[in-house]
């Protein structure tokens, strides 16, 4: 009753073969990195497909860190995180390169949260800035600009 569901969606075209971009989403940590609110990531010695990332965020004027785990299915075509990161939220992304024509991929995300419903607004404003972000970083990096990353 006070958990609301969001949807957010994503799609990029990047100058780049198909196969070169799903390389890039089966290395989960370098994308994750990619994400600008994401200051670290590790991957959990317990379990390959699990991630320990921290992010820090500008909570009302204070910088707070969050550290929550991620848990990372890869998949034919990129990969899907589910995370749980603290009072009851949970999101799902999930990524997936699809070729559109000779040398071009089009990138397509997908993130469900699950939140309080008090959290949403923030937790909209921050998925909309650092998704986007991170999606502008990822075309960069395998256009062959130069992408700053934590």
């Amino acid at each position: 009753m006070f958990f609301v569901d969001y949807e957010a969606s994503y799609s990029t075209t990047i100058n780049a073969p198909v196969q070169t971009v799903v390389d890039f989403l089966h290395d989960p940590a370098g994308l994750m990195r990619l994400n600008p609110v994401i200051i670290d990531v590790k991957n959990d010695p317990n379990d390959s497909q699990k991630f320990i990332i921290v992010d820090q965020l500008n909570m009302l004027g204070f910088k707070r860190q969050l550290t929550y785990t991620s848990k990372v299915t890869i998949t034919e075509a990129g990969m899907e995180a589910e995370s749980s990161t603290g009072a009851g939220t949970t999101t799902i992304a999930r990524f997936i390169a699809k070729s559109a024509g000779t040398a071009i991929t089009e990138l397509e995300e997908r993130t469900s949260v699950n939140c309080f419903f008090l959290f949403l607004p923030f937790i909209k404003g921050v998925i909309a800035k650092s998704h986007t972000e991170s999606h502008t970083r990822l075309k960069n990096r395998l256009e062959g600009v130069e992408v700053k990353t934590h």
